[in-house]
């Protein structure tokens, strides 16, 4: 289960490409879960100490640790699901895969080649290592383990669990 809780203000302003979730509670801490495009989640705890303030507006004062500016909300967002994509990295042994759809093997064999990614039609997402070496088991002419997966890779090829 995801462990990330990062702390905001009550009302925080929500970046593009995030949206709220149902509410949580535990024990002396409460919020939503905020959930980015891809459907991954972190938990906010919503803090009533917190304010968000524009930088430029003429109460703020920087050396306040009660105050954050729209950037610094989004930046602590950032960094938390770079923190969870993490996790999920290592928990789940991810590697880039990249398999050719079903739908294109057979004009592959009559061209006699199967050209190169993207312009192929092949795929690239992330799996379980275990999950890999099953496909590969199972149809290894179609699919191939590239490397292990990066934290860059999670936005880029998505992941696909079993």
């Amino acid at each position: 289960m995801n462990d990330i809780t990062i702390n905001l203000p009550e009302r925080f302003t929500r970046p593009i490409g995030y949206r709220d979730g149902a509410h949580w509670t535990a024990p002396g801490a409460s919020g939503w879960w905020l959930i980015r495009l891809d459907g991954e989640a972190i938990r906010v705890h919503s803090r009533p100490d917190l304010l968000e303030m524009a930088d430029d507006d003429r109460e703020y004062d920087g050396s306040d640790p009660g105050l954050m500016t729209p950037e610094e909300v989004e930046a602590a967002i950032v960094g938390a699901f770079d923190a969870h994509d993490q996790q999920r990295i290592v928990a789940l042994d991810l590697v880039l895969v990249e398999v050719m759809p079903i739908v294109l093997r057979e004009s592959h064999l009559e061209c006699g080649n199967r050209g190169s990614y993207p312009h192929n039609g092949s795929e690239r997402y992330l799996m379980a290592a275990a999950t890999a070496k099953a496909a590969m088991d199972a149809d290894g002419e179609w699919v191939e383990v590239l490397r292990p997966g990066r934290l860059a890779d999670i936005e880029e090829y998505g992941v696909r669990e079993p």
